[in-house]
């Protein structure tokens, strides 16, 4: 007993199940630095930031316009598909065509159980950039197919600009997440309205119909759960 109450703990907002858990030990990670030291950047001429970046344009040039750089030593979010992606456009860079990094819509993942992914804005990016915002989620206690796993933790939350229609974010919390995360990427970069994205038919039962789920709440048309309980739209 006098162990236990060193423990540490969280208790969830009821609307998310308010349930608590609690464990021994937990490792914070504050973040990473890119480990350039060794580059001679200062002796080539290479730009470095505070961090140790490499200063990059939208070409992913160098301040040396015939070096490119790429991944995590560059700003960003040091992902492995990310690197991937800027690696093509330089290949395609350095075979003559014109490329735009800052165009990429990268999705992050969490590979937790449930897990994590997200791609776009989150509400609170969108709120600082204007009040028009939609929000719409879905418990996935809601979905068939969930109940029928016995994968029901978890929801799917959709963001989007009222002044355009267009979907501007999208956040899951979900076993599968990483997997589901690719078809709110391609909405995205597209550039979709949540009305033409909601009209994409999913196959049923399966856990991706929460995509669509979560946009019908944000137009206030909710399918499966209470108008009131899980729509927010805020003007």
């Amino acid at each position: 007993e006098a162990g236990r109450r060193n423990l540490l703990g969280l208790r969830f907002p009821p609307k998310y199940g308010g349930r608590g858990l609690r464990w021994e030990d937990e490792i914070v990670a504050i973040g990473r630095t890119a480990n350039t030291a060794s580059l001679n950047a200062d002796g080539l001429g290479i730009k470095l930031g505070e961090h140790g970046e490499v200063h990059v344009n939208a070409s992913l040039q160098t301040t040396i316009p015939h070096i490119y750089a790429i991944g995590d030593v560059i700003r960003g979010a040091g992902l492995a598909h990310q690197a991937m992606a800027e690696a093509e456009l330089v290949v395609e860079a350095l075979q003559g065509a014109q490329v735009d990094a800052t165009s990429l819509i990268v999705p992050a993942c969490i590979y937790t159980h449930p897990e994590v992914a997200t791609v776009g804005l989150s509400e609170e990016q969108m709120r600082a950039e204007t009040d028009a915002v939609i929000v719409g989620e879905f418990p996935l206690r809601a979905s068939g197919r969930a109940v029928t796993c016995n994968e029901v933790e978890g929801w799917v939350k959709i963001v989007g600009d009222k002044r355009t229609g267009k979907l501007r974010g999208v956040h899951i919390y979900a076993s599968h997440a990483s997997e589901l995360i690719s078809e709110a990427t391609l909405a995205i970069a597209q550039g979709l309205t949540i009305d033409q994205y909601v009209k994409q038919v999913h196959p049923h039962p399966t856990i991706s119909e929460a995509l669509g789920e979560a946009g019908w709440v944000a137009l206030n048309k909710p399918l499966h759960v209470p108008r009131i309980q899980r729509k927010r739209l805020r003007k």
